[in-house]
């Protein structure tokens, strides 16, 4: 009877070991040289994908968490509900040298590791930061240092990010540190000194308000942004078409005239009727000029 006690526990003992995860899964496992994630899924391409978004997380430099707690009170009962979110941008590069270093599969489940290594990831971003080095220096005249500044904030931007994450792993970068640094402060001395007025017409108030939001105006020095807007209408079948003709003018008050930018901005809508054709072309014009000003104003 003993013997066949003993000889239970130990076929439950040995099924359970056949059928658990690797510890590799319950316990993500570290590497000196790699980045490495964890992602169990229905199939492969699950699980790659969570595993994936394991190294995403461990690479992001820009993770938000926002907490929120809301007391309320009832028959002189309190309660407390709290609640915690959190949001992470996507990485400012390409994560390219991906390896897979071990899988296995359970209960219909697959489980994949994946490691990158960290000299490819340094090599990686110190590749797209040459950039930075190839970059003019701003223009002594103002508000020619002004358009310079607005053209390269994404560039910027993007830049310090990839030099945020690059000081995560280790690599050598203060030459590199430096030049970013002096070229954002200059874009900050250009843009303060400038006070952006944007002229629009009433139909133009949303894109008004965005572009007002995206332009300095505590400078000391004024300048114009003019925004005009002209309509082309047609017909294809029983749809109407219509395209709207966006021109932004950037100009010194002093002197109207002198052109120091221009960009022209087309979208083009369709519908049953001409007004709907309209809305839709001018939904998408508001929500071109919604994004960073750098991404639309210029040919980059």
């Amino acid at each position: 009877m003993i013997k066949s006690i003993s000889a239970f526990f130990l076929a439950i003992a040995f099924s359970s070991s056949v059928y658990a995860w690797p510890e590799w899964v319950t316990h993500s496992p570290q590497y000196d040289d790699f980045i490495v994630g964890v992602g169990v899924g229905s199939d492969r391409i699950a699980a790659r994908d969570a595993a994936l978004s394991e190294i995403v997380a461990q690479l992001s430099v820009d993770y938000r968490v926002e907490q929120t707690q809301v007391l309320s009170t009832k028959n002189s009962h309190t309660e407390s509900n709290f609640k915690q979110s959190s949001q992470m941008s996507s990485l400012p590069f390409t994560l390219e040298g991906v390896q897979e270093l071990k899988a296995a599969h359970l209960n219909n489940e697959s489980a994949l590791l994946l490691g990158i290594k960290k000299s490819t990831l340094i090599a990686n971003l110190a590749n797209e930061l040459a950039i930075v080095s190839r970059l003019s220096n701003p223009p002594s005249q103002p508000t020619q240092k002004f358009i310079w500044a607005l053209h390269y904030g994404s560039t910027f931007d993007l830049a310090n990010k990839r030099l945020r994450v690059l000081n995560l792993l280790g690599g050598d970068n203060t030459e590199l540190s430096h030049q970013l640094e002096s070229l954002m402060h200059e874009r900050r001395q250009a843009l303060d000194a400038m006070h952006c007025q944007v002229i629009a017409s009433h139909e133009l108030a949303a894109v008004k308000s965005a572009l007002s939001s995206s332009l300095p105006q505590g400078g000391n020095t004024p300048l114009w942004v003019k925004a005009n807007l002209k309509w082309k209408y047609a017909n294809r079948g029983t749809q109407r078409l219509a395209q709207a003709n966006l021109l932004l003018t950037i100009t010194e008050t002093q002197s109207p005239f002198r052109v120091l930018h221009q960009r022209n901005l087309v979208t083009e809508g369709a519908g049953s009727s001409a007004e709907m054709a309209k809305s839709i072309a001018m939904q998408q014009l508001e929500t071109q000029v919604q994004a960073p000003i750098s991404n639309w104003m210029f040919d980059n």
